[in-house]
């Protein structure tokens, strides 16, 4: 119910909005989402895989060699599991940390009207001069040039 909820009303609610924060702990809980189910998948099939792996890697070897290899995984399935959850679980937060950031990256090139700046000061209330003269006269031996552009008037 939640994973829906999710997909269907607060993902194309936080696009509209534009509130990336909301966006990108929905993208998080998405990719958790699927990491547990992939993984639960894995423990299901992980005996045949086993199996399939072991007879695909060792198919020179005696019959009898094969036995001890798939005994021994047998013996050893909690660690093997346990391995697993921990491959499982750094593989899924390094892609996530990858999707994160290019999510962030495409945001700030999208929202880059303005060529060619570095910083760009947004707020909807307005600066006062007094507010920003300070600042540049501080900073005017970093500062290579500095504009402004004005809101359109809602009245």
């Amino acid at each position: 119910m939640l994973y829906g909820v999710s997909v269907y009303v607060l993902l194309p609610l936080s696009l509209l909005k534009e509130n990336i924060q909301m966006l990108l702990i929905i993208f998080f809980g998405l990719l958790l989402g699927m990491l547990f189910g992939l993984i639960l998948i894995a423990f299901n099939f992980q005996k045949g895989i086993e199996l399939l792996v072991t007879y695909l890697l060792f198919f020179w070897e005696r019959k009898s060699m094969r036995k001890l290899i798939i005994k021994n995984l047998a013996a050893h399935r909690l660690k093997n599991q346990l391995t697993a959850i921990i491959y499982s679980l750094t593989l899924g937060t390094l892609i996530c940390i990858i999707v994160v950031a290019n999510v962030q990256i495409q945001l700030i090139n999208s929202s880059g009207t303005y060529k060619d700046t570095d910083i760009r000061i947004f707020d909807r209330k307005g600066f006062l001069a007094s507010q920003i003269d300070p600042v540049l006269q501080q900073y005017a031996y970093d500062i290579k040039d500095f504009g402004s552009v004005t809101l359109e008037y809602t009245g």
